[in-house]
């Protein structure tokens, strides 16, 4: 299996975070700004659902690094936003329900929810399907570098094994006649026929 790509790689972990806390931050403003809700039930919503987005993000990389087709992408791209919103709706259900926090209805955060959702969400699956581009292109320089330093060995000619003598079964009896002394062999039907100095 493939590394990957954030989790295996500590410099990468401080963009990755940096993204979520921006699109946190974007998105309790404009939850708050646009739409009048409560800051404290924004934030929580904010916090749940880009925290779902990036574990959605992480969990794809091992679909986009097994199928490389296109119409898996476009269904892993369909059904990981349909998965992020649904999550999302399970988050606004425990804040209003559960909680009790009143909050705005969850249909008037849907265009915002993917205002973020789509963008970062092709923008995951583009990056994962560039990393595995640069593996696949590096792996075929590091093979036909592999190929091109290997020594070149001619091909050994194969032995060929000649026989000195050759068995008839002539009823009870068995003859052994070397094949010096055959003069031609001659085909009758399912049988050969040796034809010797001494005969048949």
């Amino acid at each position: 299996m493939k590394t990957h790509p954030i989790i295996d790689y500590p410099y990468r972990w401080v963009p990755v975070l940096v993204v979520a806390l921006v699109l946190v931050v974007a998105q309790v403003m404009i939850m708050s700004v646009y739409t009048g809700a409560d800051y404290v039930p924004a934030v929580i919503d904010g916090i749940a659902t880009i925290g779902w987005l990036m574990a959605l993000g992480y969990l794809v990389w091992f679909v986009v690094g097994v199928v490389s087709i296109f119409q898996t992408e476009v269904i892993t791209l369909v059904a990981g936003i349909l998965i992020w919103i649904a999550g999302s709706f399970m988050v606004y259900d425990i804040v209003t329900r559960i909680a009790g926090i009143p909050y705005i209805t969850f249909a008037s955060t849907i265009p915002f929810r993917l205002l973020f959702g789509i963008p970062t969400w092709v923008a995951i699956l583009l990056w994962y399907r560039l990393i595995v581009a640069k593996e696949d292109a590096l792996n075929q320089e590091l093979e036909k570098e592999l190929i091109m330093h290997q020594p070149v060995s001619l091909p050994e000619e194969p032995q060929i094994e000649q026989i000195d003598r050759i068995t008839v079964k002539d009823g009870s009896k068995i003859h052994l006649i070397k094949t010096d002394e055959l003069i031609y062999i001659q085909a009758c039907g399912d049988y050969v026929m040796l034809i010797t100095p001494s005969g048949e």
